[in-house]
């Protein structure tokens, strides 16, 4: 019996201390890098979320899917489709194209990297 009062003791000490880890640390493994911006992981440009989310494409896609997917929203967002309607729509084109770009360097910088390990 002592024997299992000890084993319900290291259970609740651990889930007390993942609790304390959760709180102190939030949830960055199923959320990525949180709401805030943070530095990319290669040194490029502030990426606002996980490259992959940005261009709207799987970590398993291919180099041609991330690539046609990078081209589909350059063409969505570019900053020359918005020229006469207003400084406003503008900024936000620029600012989203530059998401889009970074997010697109990362990934390739990314896969350059991997491959070069194999």
């Amino acid at each position: 019996m002592e024997i299992v009062f000890s084993m319900f003791r290291i259970i609740i000490i651990y889930w007390v201390l993942g609790k304390i880890f959760q709180f102190f640390f939030g949830r960055m493994g199923r959320t990525g890098y949180g709401n805030n911006y943070s530095r990319s992981r290669t040194g490029f440009g502030f990426t606002k979320e996980d490259p992959y989310k940005v261009l709207n494409v799987s970590p398993f896609s291919n180099d041609s899917e991330i690539e046609s997917a990078y081209k589909k929203l350059v063409v969505q967002f570019h900053p020359d489709k918005t020229l006469n309607m207003g400084p406003d729509l503008r900024k936000l084109s620029e600012d989203k194209m530059k998401e889009i770009n970074a997010a697109y360097d990362d990934i390739k910088k990314q896969r350059k990297r991997y491959n070069a390990k194999f």
